[in-house]
């Protein structure tokens, strides 16, 4: 009986054990910034045995401080060391009351703050190192506009809070919050009604508002509007990349795209009409040449030899040199060049997946291959790359990396739902992202693609080792075969749903071939509505003018009108 007496009570020991501890973490959670620090003034203040005595005076009695002198402990040796240590323990404990925390909260709410920016003394020191060729620190002119700035909280805008944190990291800009003195003045009366002891509080709170309360609103408050300013950030990215992935691709032509230069040439990638590498080289352009240049005779000749009906030029380094010096030596006209946007073209050259790509191939080239890549199929190509160097977001290099990643997933996916995806040009970047997709089976639909040539119909894909009955069933109304065998296989419609489709294509011919026209006007539109043609005009005129004393009355005036 005593050990299940004893078994019992620990059990309801332990039950009582987790509530308490879920408590204190939950305490942690809510207080966190108000947790105590090693070797604070407070915690130095208490190990002196003060305590006791701060909080008797706090609550209003008379401590009289010549008393707690110790001329043999020098952190004691005198009245104002004394009276600084209780300031001290006071301001802690009016600092981490639940109390004042929740009051502070509050009033940081209603209060109107303003950032104030200014060039930091360090940046005027320094100068910066011009033969330093990779110094990633800005140049100080670049925050020029933010050296003498300031602005109430709520009207600084997304891009001026990110630059102005930006400039912060960089040492080039100082940055503080102004709090109004109405902030200190409606806590002080707060606090004076929550302890007896006006002086203590008045001299406690002056201390904790100054080395606590300040800089701990100071961080509340810049980091809620980087917060904010970071969600804004990504919502422009999300949408330009949306925008940016919905490029309007030119399928089935064989493309050379050009990464241009001065010193090291012009790198030259053609592509098939599925993407595929044909050939890569370097040619050198002599921009100034009045005579005939070796180097455009050799790129015509690559022109003709593989076919090409399209030049995607990138858009960096010599573009514009090299647009005309193509103008000037293009034999066939009929070959236009379009200007192609190259960011990030040059990091993904480098990056695993393009050595995976493309084993044993020139960085260089493999860039040029980006870029006639992006004119083909501009969303499988973009999304190799990292967001961060697309060049079409809003300081993305400050924001976290999962959420941009996240970001770039959830933008690819509403895409690809929207689009579908191209099944015999989509790299394997792309087709991994599809619905029941994964790495491995993108490999074996590209290897399948490279040996046996492109996809005809949708139903081909079940001849890919790893594709089965349901893997097919999920990803088919994703996949698109332009210019197959079958036309929906072009559209989103999903090959189970062929049938109906094929059966209302036949019912809308038959309509056009009857005659009957077609009324092209929403059925849902409230300024036509079916009924509005002859009942509801003459229902109306019949009603005016009457007034009814319940439902009854109005349903029988109805039926009067409808049975007439």
């Amino acid at each position: 009986m005593a050990y299940n007496r004893n078994a019992a009570e620990k059990k309801e020991e332990s039950r009582s054990i987790i509530p308490a501890q879920y408590l204190i973490r939950s305490q942690f959670r809510a207080y966190a910034p108000f947790k105590s620090h090693a070797l604070s003034l407070a915690e130095r203040a208490r190990q002196l045995g003060l305590e006791s005595h701060a909080t008797r005076a706090l609550n209003g009695e008379y401590i009289d401080l010549k008393s707690l002198c110790n001329f043999k402990e020098d952190e004691l040796s005198t009245i104002e060391k004394v009276d600084a240590h209780i300031t001290h323990i006071i301001a802690d404990v009016i600092y981490k009351d639940p109390r004042v925390l929740q009051e502070m909260r509050k009033l940081k709410t209603e209060c109107r703050f303003t950032i104030q920016s200014s060039r930091s003394k360090s940046s005027l020191k320094s100068k910066p190192d011009s033969s330093n060729k990779y110094n990633s620190k800005s140049d100080p002119e670049t925050y020029k506009l933010y050296f003498d700035w300031k602005c109430p909280v709520h009207f600084v805008k997304p891009h001026q809070t990110l630059a102005l944190n930006r400039g912060e990291d960089e040492k080039i800009l100082s940055v503080k919050v102004i709090i109004p003195d109405w902030f200190y003045h409606k806590l002080e009366r707060f606090c004076l009604a929550s302890w007896k002891s006006s002086f203590w509080v008045k001299k406690g709170l002056s201390d904790a508002y100054t080395r606590l309360i300040k800089p701990w609103l100071s961080r509340q408050v810049r980091s809620d509007i980087t917060s904010a300013a970071q969600k804004e950030a990504i919502n422009t990215f999300t949408n330009n990349l949306e925008k940016y992935l919905l490029t309007e691709p030119v399928k089935n032509k064989r493309i050379a795209g050009l990464d241009p230069g001065f010193r090291a040439g012009c790198k030259v990638g053609i592509i098939e009409t599925t993407g595929q590498n044909s050939h890569t080289c370097t040619i050198h352009p002599d921009f100034k040449a009045s005579h005939d240049d070796p180097a455009a005779k050799e790129f015509n000749e690559l022109l003709l030899k593989f076919n090409v009906s399209l030049i995607g030029l990138g858009n960096g380094t010599a573009c514009r040199e090299t647009e005309t010096w193509l103008k000037k030596y293009i034999q066939n006209e009929n070959i236009p060049v379009i200007i192609v946007p190259e960011q990030g073209a040059s990091i993904y050259s480098v990056s695993k997946e393009a050595q995976k790509e493309h084993p044993n191939l020139d960085p260089n080239h493999i860039s040029a291959l980006s870029i006639a890549r992006r004119v083909l199929d501009p969303m499988g190509e973009l999304i190799k790359v990292d967001p961060k160097h697309l060049g079409v977001g809003l300081y993305q290099h400050d924001i976290p990396t999962k959420s941009l990643d996240a970001a770039l997933d959830s933008a690819v996916e509403k895409v690809v739902s929207l689009v579908g995806v191209d099944i015999n040009t989509a790299s394997n970047a792309l087709l991994r992202r599809v619905a029941g997709l994964n790495e491995g089976r993108a490999n074996k639909i590209i290897s399948h693609r490279q040996k046996i040539g492109r996809f005809t119909t949708r139903v081909d894909l079940l001849k890919v080792t790893g594709i089965g009955k349901i893997t097919f069933q999920q990803c088919a109304g994703f996949l698109k075969v332009l210019g197959g065998s079958q036309p929906l296989d072009a559209t989103i419609i999903h090959p189970e749903s062929y049938g109906i489709a094929e059966i209302f294509i036949v019912a809308m011919a038959a309509i056009r071939d009857v005659g009957f026209e077609i009324f092209e006007h929403s059925p849902y539109s409230p300024d036509l509505a079916p009924s509005d043609f002859y009942l509801l005009p003459r229902l109306t005129d019949y009603l005016k003018g009457q007034r009814f004393e319940g439902d009854e009355a109005a349903v029988a005036a109805v039926q009067e009108f409808l049975y007439a």
